[in-house]
């Protein structure tokens, strides 16, 4: 016999063996699978076909008119991404600046019902750099609106605002080197109280909320300043360290004293 036909029959040979191991094998897997099923009654445990609810009470309805107070350097972009998002998948409208305010509702001016584009009012969703203005606020959105803001631990904020906003404020800008270290050493050196952009270098967050900067908050202060914003912000770190529920959702409707 030549030998090309000898490689072939023994070729043919491997693979009848083969396709006989497979069929082997094939045949025991699905018999093992036959007899020892009940051994495996928990895969449809750990993996079920549909998801239980996560409550026994019923779902409470979505709230679909929100005010976001978007305050500086505390990863308020993202939040106000999210509420995008839920504006377009509800056909929300969403507030948007008059195009002499820029992208900002004329920050860092106190806000204004004039500074909302006018194809944009009423508004549900407002979620825009402002300087928030209670008065102004309520006159715009609809009542049962949810006001909502972000805090930050003040001394990650600051180190993050320094680096930011290095070119546009100006007690930054005299820093020699653009050095954090130098401007903590001597902030008196480079602050000017009143300057452009001045609140990025002293309270920040104060300002945002409608607060004076200039004013150092006791607790006195900080009680009375909580009456005067309608108890709408309760100052307290939110985002290095935070805890379980990181924004904070603040009281709905006009507030007594």
């Amino acid at each position: 016999m030549p030998p090309i036909l000898q490689r072939l029959q023994q070729a043919t040979k491997m693979m009848s063996r083969r396709k006989i191991l497979l069929l082997v094998l094939g045949c025991s897997t699905v018999s093992l699978l036959i007899h020892q099923g009940a051994q495996f009654s928990w895969y449809p445990k750990l993996f079920p076909l549909s998801c239980p609810p996560l409550r026994n009470s019923p779902l409470r309805p979505k709230h679909m008119t929100v005010a976001f107070l978007k305050t500086h350097k505390t990863a308020g972009t993202t939040v106000q991404n999210i509420l995008f998002r839920f504006a377009e998948r509800h056909n929300l409208t969403v507030a948007l600046p008059h195009p002499s305010c820029e992208h900002q509702f004329c920050y860092p001016r106190n806000f204004s019902a004039h500074f909302v584009h006018p194809a944009t009012r009423p508004p549900h969703v407002l979620a825009s750099h402002l300087r928030f203005d209670r008065a102004e606020l309520e006159r715009l959105m609809p009542p049962g609106t949810v006001y909502v803001t972000i805090l930050r631990e003040p001394a990650a904020m600051f180190e993050s605002l320094f680096s930011y906003y290095n070119q546009y404020c100006p007690a930054f800008r005299r820093v020699p080197n653009a050095s954090l270290e130098a401007f903590l050493r001597a902030p008196e050196a480079y602050y000017r109280a009143g300057e452009h952009f001045a609140m990025f270098a002293h309270n920040t967050l104060a300002y945002d909320l409608g607060g004076d900067p200039e004013v150092q908050y006791s607790n006195y202060l900080l009680r009375k300043q909580k009456r005067r914003g309608g108890a709408r912000a309760r100052p307290e770190p939110v985002l290095d360290n935070p805890p379980p529920r990181p924004i904070r959702v603040l009281p709905r409707g006009p507030q007594g004293p």
